[in-house]
Formats: C-alpha cells, sequence, structure tokens
C-alpha cells in the first residue's frame, strides 16, 4: 500500500514544483515586459513630438530662404511694422465710427462724452438722486451710515 499512495504524492508534488516554476517565471518576465512596453510607448511618444518640431523647422527655413529677399524684406516691414520708404507717406484707414466714437473704442469709458462741471455737482453718486433733496446734515450723516443695518 505504501507504494500507491507515494504515486500520488510524488506526481502532486511535481505538479506543484512546475506550477510554482512557472508563476514564478511570469512573475520574473512580467516586470520587464511591462517595463518594455511602458518606454517603447515613451518612444513612441518622442518620435511624434519629433517629428512635429521637425515640420516646425522646415517650415522656418523655407520661410528664411523666403526673406532673404530685398522685397519681401520690404513686405513685411510695411505689412508688419507700418514702416514706409523715405519720402513715402503712411496712410492708415480706421474703422467706422457711431456717433464720434470707433467701433473698436465703445466700450471705453473715456470716450464718453464729458460732463459739465455744473452737472457733476448735483449728480448724488450714491443714488438718491439729486444732492439738494436731503433734509440736512443729520439726514445726510443717516443716509451715509446706512451701509451699517
Amino acid at each position: 500500500m505504501t507504494s500507491s499512495t507515494t504515486a500520488p504524492d510524488s506526481t502532486r508534488r511535481a505538479l506543484s514544483w512546475i506550477g510554482a516554476i512557472i508563476v514564478g517565471a511570469i512573475l520574473i518576465t512580467w516586470q520587464p515586459w511591462q517595463a518594455l512596453v511602458a518606454q517603447q510607448s515613451e518612444i513612441n511618444a518622442l518620435r511624434s513630438q519629433i517629428s512635429v518640431l521637425e515640420a516646425q523647422q522646415a517650415a522656418l527655413d523655407e520661410q528664411s530662404q523666403a526673406l532673404k529677399g530685398a522685397e519681401a524684406i520690404t513686405g513685411l516691414a510695411r505689412q508688419q511694422y507700418q514702416l514706409v520708404r523715405v519720402g513715402q507717406q503712411l496712410i492708415q484707414v480706421v474703422p467706422r465710427t457711431r456717433g464720434g466714437i470707433a467701433d473698436i473704442d465703445a466700450a471705453d469709458p473715456a470716450n464718453d462724452p464729458l460732463v459739465s462741471p455744473a452737472d457733476v455737482m448735483t449728480v448724488n453718486p450714491h443714488g438718491g438722486g439729486m444732492s439738494g433733496e436731503s433734509g440736512g446734515f443729520w439726514s445726510r450723516l443717516v443716509a451715509t451710515l446706512e451701509f451699517w443695518r
């Protein structure tokens, strides 16, 4: 009976050793494999960045070659910097105005019409209408301190 019980035990032991070796091999090779995959994705991202930079470099080289002529430099100076040759005059076209205010500057309060100094003294900045409507010193003091309520 001992020989029949040792055969299944030795088979189980052998299978458990083989399973442990397989699991160990998987664990040992998984980490380097994962690192290689991560590095390959980084390499691919860097290659795409390099290709974009090479395309930009080619465009800049082309632009540099185009700007080597005197006519191109003159055109660039006129277009971007409003420079003119000696003896020429620069004429600048401004946008249409409405009511004396240019469309671009319509929101600028500096373009509002001037206020007469006589009107400035009668306008109450705190929204109570005209300052002449107050009942005296004490009512003005109470109105001023009203924010404490």
